[in-house]
């Protein structure tokens, strides 16, 4: 990246930063800038590791911000980080975890901007494990704002997971998917969706296709029982008609 490009994004996200720090009223009259800005500072965002690295150390700075406005555009940023990692998928690459040679392996098999965008899906997939794996106390884990960021890292391991093989990725899921926040568990559940859907998935074991009955019989979500109901079909314990007579029991029993 050019000298000006690296120089745009740092003026861009030091000013998002600032934004963040202003009033209510200050704030409020920033929401056009504050659109304007995420927007441009998106055609940035897949251009090299260091325009990505100053957006995911952005992120970072306003976790820190406790205030509504840094909340929201946390919360920006993260589904720009999740769209990210649609826009720049590449087919055909697996085994992507965390040890850099591993990577630096993968690299040798590609080229130019499929090489750029296999170390920048690298970078999401760490950042993405950074928050799930982050200490918080437990009355901040229930905040809100701390459970959306961990929904939104799920749903973004979840889109990598299209792609990639990660290390260690059913386990995080399985961390999650009984959750008491529906946003968390369905995109834990998702991303378990996305894992049994791979043709190197390990087996369901018995515990586990009792535990995804188990949450099909208890939540009130559909989205969460239709995604159960695909996981066991995924792995080859339900067929369609399995799922479809899960899905109108669960139908007759939650009727209002």
């Amino acid at each position: 990246m050019n000298k000006l490009s690296n120089l745009k994004i740092i003026e861009i996200t030091e000013r998002i930063y600032k934004i963040s720090l202003f009033s209510s009223e200050q704030y409020k009259k920033s929401r056009e800038e504050i659109y304007k800005l995420c927007y441009e500072m998106r055609s940035y965002a897949t251009k090299s590791e260091e325009s990505l690295s100053k957006i995911i150390d952005l992120h970072r700075e306003l976790v820190k911000v406790q205030n509504a406005r840094a909340a929201s555009i946390e919360n920006k940023i993260m589904g720009l980080l999740v769209d990210m990692c649609i826009l720049i998928d590449i087919d055909n690459l697996d085994n992507l975890g965390n040890d850099l040679e591993e990577i630096r392996i993968l690299e040798e098999k590609y080229e130019g901007n499929e090489r750029l965008n296999l170390r920048l899906n690298s970078m999401l997939m760490n950042y993405a494990k950074e928050i799930i794996n982050s200490e918080v106390t437990a009355k901040e884990a229930k905040a809100k704002r701390y459970q959306n960021r961990i929904a939104q890292a799920l749903q973004l391991l979840s889109e990598l997971n299209y792609c990639y093989e990660i290390k260690g990725i059913k386990e995080i899921f399985k961390s999650k998917m009984q959750d008491e926040n529906k946003k968390i568990q369905y995109f834990a559940l998702s991303g378990l969706e996305n894992y049994y859907g791979t043709e190197n998935a390990e087996e369901l074991t018995e515990k586990e296709e009792k535990l995804l009955e188990k949450i099909i019989k208890k939540t009130n979500d559909r989205s969460i029982v239709f995604t159960c109901c695909q996981i066991l079909i995924n792995d080859g314990v339900f067929d369609e008609s399995d799922a479809m007579s899960r899905m109108d029991n669960w139908k007759d029993k939650n009727r209002r």
